[in-house]
């Protein structure tokens, strides 16, 4: 199996917020104070509506103090929820 490309890759929410659990961040307040963005944003990353930029995504795994390779996935993102009516 070949490794995929750094253009093939997305930051991957879900090992996000396991991350910042196993690390010792219980909110995603405390995790975004740390790394000096918005909640708002880490929120984002998290629920992978958005995706950092690297220099963000670097600084995150840093804090946490994991290997960025980590936080990275090849999988398609999980289809978005929408709100409303179906």
């Amino acid at each position: 199996m070949t490794r995929p490309d750094r253009s093939e890759l997305r930051f991957d929410g879900r090992a996000l917020a396991a991350a910042r659990i196993r690390a010792g961040f219980r909110s995603r307040e405390a995790l975004a104070e740390a790394v000096n963005l918005a909640y708002t944003t880490i929120t984002a990353y998290e629920t992978d509506y958005r995706q950092p930029s690297w220099a963000s995504a670097l600084r995150i795994a840093s804090i946490l103090g994991v290997d960025i390779n980590s936080l990275l996935t090849a999988d398609p993102p999980p289809p978005r929820r929408t709100r409303g009516r179906p």
